[in-house]
């Protein structure tokens, strides 16, 4: 295997075009979350930047490049996983609401039972 040398304007040039061509190929995957990962080229080798909704999807993304571009590419795959944090959370009036209730039924029990019986 023969190993060759890039080097100035003519590497340059290469790392400009393997962006290029790893921006077009998150693009066009058919994975809707990967076509808004962003990439440039850092030290010879391609950083992934952003987030996915599932680590599924970073894998993706990396495979993805991979594939297409060559398995010697080396990549930094520096993706963010969404977190899950879209749960409806009680707040304001209604947590306030909730608890109110709760605290009105104690209330209620205990003054049925009369004072001292505690």
């Amino acid at each position: 295997m023969t190993t060759v040398s890039i080097t100035g304007h003519a590497r340059s040039a290469m790392l400009s075009c393997l962006e290029q061509a790893a921006r077009a190929e998150l693009r066009a995957s058919s994975y809707t979350a990967l076509r808004h990962v962003r990439c440039c080229v850092s030290d010879g080798r391609i950083v992934l930047c952003g987030t996915v909704p599932s680590f599924y999807l970073k894998q993706m993304a990396q495979c993805l490049l991979h594939r297409q571009l060559g398995g010697e590419l080396q990549i930094a795959n520096r993706l963010e996983v969404e977190t899950c944090q879209t749960a409806p959370r009680r707040t304001g009036a209604s947590h306030a609401a909730g608890r109110g209730g709760a605290e009105q039924r104690g209330r209620s029990a205990a003054t049925e039972a009369g004072p001292g019986s505690q």
